[in-house]
């Protein structure tokens, strides 16, 4: 089932983000990095000014998708801060699909005012590329080498976004 997230997801929000830091390593952030307040912050901020799902077996958290503005007026037809998380038990079973899809449907449905969404991606991360692109997110650039990983290598950055269907992309 996926609902609207809440601030008493939180813990379950910050366990899903931990055991997926530790599974994969496919956010930005390692596990200890992942603390209460970073999770509080980003809670609010998407419940004030973008959206909160989760994705829930038998009440659990198995799943999250956030997204909030950007902040300056100037990008307020924006949702960035973009981040998902599966649990890894609960990998390959389409529930990133569903969430993706259930935020677009909202972003369409509930928020006229957005006409674009944006993510990174780390370049190494194939078939999270692949799934973004089939729900409409085109590569509109690259940051070269950005992400370091544990074992000292480095990988591009990978900037992706969906433009409203019916909205204008030219400037």
């Amino acid at each position: 089932m996926i609902r609207p997230g809440t601030r008493a997801d939180l813990d379950e929000l910050l366990a899903l983000q931990r055991a997926v830091a530790d599974a994969n390593g496919t956010l930005a952030r390692a596990s200890d990095e992942l603390t209460h307040d970073h999770a509080a912050h980003t809670v609010e901020r998407s419940l004030a000014t973008g959206f909160f799902l989760v994705a829930t077996d038998n009440d659990a958290v198995i799943g999250a998708i956030d997204c909030s503005a950007l902040g300056p007026r100037q990008f307020a037809h924006v949702l960035g801060e973009l981040t998902i998380a599966v649990h890894p038990q609960h990998q390959g079973q389409g529930i990133g699909r569903r969430l993706f899809a259930r935020l677009l449907d909202d972003v369409t449905t509930q928020r006229p005012d957005i006409s674009r969404l944006e993510l990174m991606v780390r370049g190494d991360n194939l078939g999270a590329q692949r799934l973004y692109a089939s729900l409409g997110f085109r590569e509109e650039g690259r940051l070269r080498a950005r992400v370091r990983l544990p074992d000292g290598t480095v990988v591009d950055d990978v900037v992706m976004a969906w433009h409203r269907p019916d909205a204008s992309t030219e400037p």
